[in-house]
């Protein structure tokens, strides 16, 4: 059995002995039983050939599209190069894709196919080897798929934007699209025709800080938000002054929505009504107005105080092919579109009681049975009592621009989406914080849903240490209308957390009160463990650079001193004539050389210890394994000293640290100990290990000789410094575990009274894993 795409193709294999035939012979596909199977498949395109390639069977689907791309009837047995021969190229193509495929490996590709009569279709190919059981090859499976359409919707995926742009340019009327804050994201060159204000001023303006604000009516400014809150589309007639001449516009506010109906923009299209108004106005004044009525392009009309029509210029006739007695009183009705009548009637009605002026769009039917979209106003003529004594409107065709407004609607509707490929995380709250928006990056980075995110869900996933700093600087915007910036970190959907850096500014009104805030979260995660990085290796360096003019001034004091000694040891000698006073001073020389090869031993030891840094390798440490080493690596000097050497160690978690370390230090801090024993009693060394809050504390406790911190407390730590002439040696192992700990971020504390013992409290800052 094969499966390919969920649908099953059966192998008929005959037993017969491998003596009598070969594989291939004795292994066959079943012509019958895949001609009723892929013959099953009726949404795909499927054959399959013998590896001579030659047909073995085909579907009917199959066989149709091939006809009618290439015009050749193919039947069962029919060799797939005979039926390419008038493809030039085809052919050799085939052959090198064959000798893939025989050698068992699948091979896709796609072409586009055509001819001058038909429309070019394009399609995948997929050649899929057929093997029996013991991997031999059977045949070959192929399958077509006609992927056309898919090309034709990326195609058109591609083009969205680029054909929006052009829509808008194509049309007369002024198109600008903005955002939630009023920031205009969009105007065609109309604007520039129309009211003199170049394009380029105005986007990425607010509109309340556009160049020609405040030419703008406050009613279009609410027109706006209207639509930004509602949701529903409105309308707006306003009047624009320029230079001294005002201009009557008709505008219609589109809301543009995201997946979830969120508001996203507003479309805002305005037409230049200002010949309709103008004539519209001289009707309304003149009583005498048929002349000017008939040579208008618009259909004009009068109705009575009831609303009963007593006049419709030429135009109306022109357009309807209506006789006169069919148009007048309410006969007019019967060219109204049928979805159009009820609301047209009830809008008339309305105005009609109200003596309100009317305004609606409905669908007339031209003489030729087609429907247009017209835009219908009407004004009351008063007499001088204020009573309605005659009605005068007219119908202006919109039908071209009610196309540009549905196909730019559309184009918004497409825009929006490729609007949420944006890569930031973008969201919106109230004025007083209140979470009410997401983008979409949200959702896929953070896995919640919306109504787990509204209001103060969101901070669940915001990691707990960046809550406080988020809440203060936050509060703090909202309290102020300042800018809010701020880094912190979020839970993504598996669990793991990123940097963000989130900024907000707030939308305001008018009269600058806060409206809205819209906010972003930009990932700068990547950048961030950068710096980091490069922060602890200034660190780092800074603490090195301490450490060696600390070093080289105490090394160049030691080396000095016996350096000095012998040289004037040396000048002495070389005065000297008596023979055994010279011996006597050749012998003070040895142990000046000693203390200068001790000092030099000791820097190579800090100097190797310093290079060796970087190669110790941090991993989970054990304090009582450690311990134990070094009570078994002490063992004999404990024993010539008859110490009792004892330990509470304690570890509740894992200590992450550099182990040879934690061996130097307890090895330096319990030598130091039996060092400096006091001889007048048993000497007892205590050693507790136990956690600090962040802290892993290490303490060594002797009842030894003591130090005096109030004498010596400067030079506790320095190299080549010996506190006591009690014991041996070099003097650098407390300056070496002050290092240790203090380079990985560590203290030392030191309790020390003479007589009676000292106690040093190692606070080791273990690394974070």
């Amino acid at each position: 059995m094969i499966g390919e795409d969920q649908e099953l193709f059966l192998l008929e294999i005959e037993k017969k002995q491998p003596a009598e035939q070969n594989i291939l012979a004795a292994t066959t596909l079943s012509p019958d039983i895949l001609d009723a199977l892929i013959n099953g498949i009726s949404d795909q395109l499927m054959a399959v050939l013998d590896i001579n390639m030659r047909y073995i069977t085909f579907n009917d689907a199959y066989k149709k599209e091939y006809a009618r791309i290439f015009a050749i009837e193919i039947v069962q047995g029919d060799h797939l190069l005979d039926t390419l021969h008038h493809l030039p190229g085809e052919q050799e193509k085939v052959m090198r894709i064959w000798g893939q495929v025989l050698n068992g490996e699948e091979f896709s590709l796609q072409e586009t196919f055509g001819h001058a009569s038909l429309q070019p279709t394009t399609y995948s190919f997929h050649f899929i080897p057929l093997k029996d059981k013991n991997g031999q090859l059977l045949g070959v499976l192929y399958q077509v798929k006609d992927i056309s359409k898919e090309k034709i919707v990326e195609a058109l995926l591609h083009d969205a934007e680029q054909r929006f742009r052009t829509l808008a340019e194509s049309t007369p009327d002024i198109v600008v699209r903005y955002a939630p804050d009023m920031q205009v994201l969009f105007v065609n060159s109309a604007v520039e025709h129309e009211l003199e204000v170049a394009p380029a001023t105005l986007i990425s303006k607010n509109i309340f800080d556009a160049p020609n604000a405040s030419k703008i009516s406050e009613g279009y400014f609410l027109k706006v938000k209207q639509a930004l809150t509602s949701g529903q589309e409105t309308d707006l007639i306003s009047t624009y002054e320029l230079k001294g001449v005002l201009k009557d516009y008709y505008t219609r506010f589109i809301p543009e929505k995201n997946a979830s109906g969120k508001v996203i923009s507003v479309l805002a299209v305005s037409e230049n009504i200002s010949n309709l108004q103008e004539a519209q106005k001289e009707l309304q004044q003149a009583r005498d107005f048929v002349f000017m009525a008939e040579i208008i392009p618009q259909i004009v009309w009068t109705t009575e105080a009831n609303g009963s029509v007593s006049y419709f210029n030429p135009r109306w006739y022109e357009y309807t092919g209506l006789s006169l007695g069919e148009s007048l009183q309410w006969g007019w009705q019967i060219v109204i579109h049928p979805e159009d009548t009820q609301q047209t009637l009830l809008s008339w009605e309305h105005a009609l009681e109200n003596s309100e002026p009317y305004q609606v769009e409905y669908r007339l039917r031209r003489h030729d049975g087609s429907y247009r979209w017209h835009i219908g106003r009407g004004m009351p003529l008063r007499n001088e009592e204020g009573k309605v004594i005659k009605w005068y409107g007219f119908c202006a065709d919109v039908h071209e621009q009610k196309q540009n407004r549905t196909e730019l609607a559309k184009m918004a509707q497409e825009y929006q989406l490729l609007n949420q490929m944006i890569p930031q995380i973008v969201w919106s709250t109230k004025p007083d914080g209140e979470h009410d928006y997401f983008n979409q990056r949200w959702y896929e980075f953070t896995g919640l849903s919306f109504e787990q995110s509204k209001g103060q869900g969101w901070t669940e996933v915001l990691h707990p240490d960046d809550l406080q700093l988020m809440r203060e600087r936050w509060y703090h915007s909202v309290a102020t209308g300042e800018p809010y910036q701020v880094e912190y970190r979020f839970r993504r959907y598996d669990g793991v957390y990123r940097w963000f850096i989130g900024r907000a500014t707030p939308l305001r009104d008018s009269s600058g009160k806060i409206i809205k805030w819209f906010g972003t979260c930009t990932d700068i995660h990547d950048q961030k463990q950068q710096s980091d990085v490069l922060a602890q290796k200034n660190h780092e360096l800074r603490q090195i650079n301490n450490y060696l003019d600390q070093f080289v001034h105490t090394a160049a004091h030691d080396l000095r001193s016996p350096v000095a000694n012998m040289k004037l040891l040396h000048d002495m000698v070389l005065r000297e004539e008596r023979a055994e006073k010279k011996q006597k001073l050749l012998e003070t020389f040895k142990p000046l050389l000693n203390r200068l090869d001790n000092t030099i031993i000791g820097l190579v030891e800090i100097v190797q210890m310093q290079e060796g840094h970087n190669a110790l390798r941090v991993q989970s440490v054990n304090p009582l394994q450690v311990f134990e080493e070094v009570k078994e690596e002490l063992s004999e000097t404990l024993k010539d000293a008859g110490a009792l050497l004892a330990q509470q160690i304690v570890l509740e978690k894992p200590l992450y640290y550099l182990k040879p370390y934690l061996h130097s230090i307890l090895r330096n801090l319990i030598s130091n100990a039996i060092k400096y024993r006091d001889a007048g009693r048993s000497l007892s060394i205590k050693v507790k290990g136990e956690w600090k809050g962040k802290y892993y504390l290490l303490s060594v406790e002797d009842n030894g000789i003591g130090i005096d911190l109030q004498r010596n407390n400067k030079n506790l730590f320095r190299p080549f410094k010996r506190l006591s002439q009690q014991g041996q040696g070099l003097g650098i192992g407390l300056h070496m575990v002050q290092n240790m700990v203090s380079k990985n971020g560590g203290y030392i504390e030191v309790n020390s009274n003479p007589g009676l013992g000292s106690t040093f409290s190692v606070y080791l800052n273990p690394y974070e894993f």
